[in-house]
């Protein structure tokens, strides 16, 4: 025969083992969503690294355009100083000056396409860690639900 006693430490300990199981499941949820913030903020932070990158790599370009009208400047103004500014000297220099200068837009643009294929793929990465902490929050859940139907069986067997 179980005693009075028995059974009533049975139900205060399968309340406390509900309890715990849904504290638990709530903290496990909450430590998940605070890993989606996290992974989101990562997401803004490479957004603002991303823009300031592009906005250095259009300055620059912006820089490389204006050197080599200067430099072209400086050539023609070397030529018409000894009287060559209809030479094919001139126009030489202008070939070489402009081919410099395309040739530093280029090497610019391609670092500012590998640079987006860096910012792609860590936003990639941060969007497996949302789901990462998404799933664990189901996780968690289930394991909550788990641990409560098991207290529930403890406890049928305690008074069946």
């Amino acid at each position: 025969m179980v005693s009075p006693w028995s059974i009533g430490t049975e139900a205060v300990g399968l309340g406390v083992s509900i309890y715990g199981g849904i504290e638990a499941m709530g903290a496990q949820k909450d430590i998940a969503n605070i890993s989606m913030q996290e992974a989101g903020v990562e997401k803004q932070q490479n957004e603002v690294r991303r823009q300031a990158m592009e906005m250095s790599a259009h300055r620059q370009m912006l820089q490389q355009v204006r050197n080599t009208q200067k430099a072209r400047s400086m050539a023609l103004e070397t030529g018409a100083s000894q009287g060559a500014q209809f030479g094919s000297g001139l126009a030489g220099a202008y070939g070489s000056i402009s081919g410099q200068g395309s040739s530093n837009i280029a090497e610019l643009s391609q670092g500012l396409q590998f640079g987006e294929q860096e910012f792609n793929l860590t936003n990639q990465l941060d969007d497996l860690k949302m789901s990462m902490a998404k799933a664990q929050g189901q996780l968690a859940s289930a394991q909550g639900i788990s641990s409560i139907g098991g207290g529930i069986m403890n406890a049928g067997k305690a008074f069946g």
